[in-house]
């Protein structure tokens, strides 16, 4: 039930002696809990969306510019350096779009419940 690294023994003995029937109860109730969801929440975060983002916690929809290879083989060495960082940054943005794009579809299909 928990994960614990397998040479911190005395973490592996206290768990062996605890009892885990309370947190299991209370994680069983907590999963019985009926999800609600705030429609005017969503259709702001919707609205920002789709203006383009990057407001709050919502990503940006698109990259400021695109770093191509060619960019970098011209670029001197400091330059290189930032767009490097700059390329970095683009691909983060695209994992927390991705990440933002699952949640809203998640979100999307409670509102019609």
């Amino acid at each position: 039930m928990a994960k614990v690294q397998p040479n911190f023994k005395e973490a592996v003995k206290y768990l062996q002696r605890s009892n885990m029937q309370p947190l299991c109860k209370v994680l069983d109730i907590l999963g019985s809990v009926k999800w609600r969801l705030n429609k005017d929440i969503l259709e702001m975060m919707e609205y920002v969306w789709s203006i383009g983002g990057g407001l709050g916690e919502i990503p940006k929809r698109f990259n400021e510019r695109v770093i191509s290879p060619e960019m970098l083989k011209e670029a001197p060495f400091r330059e290189k350096l930032k767009l490097l960082k700059e390329h970095q940054h683009n691909k983060e943005n695209h994992s927390l779009r991705c990440e933002w794009l699952l949640r809203l579809s998640i979100a999307q299909s409670f509102k019609t419940c």
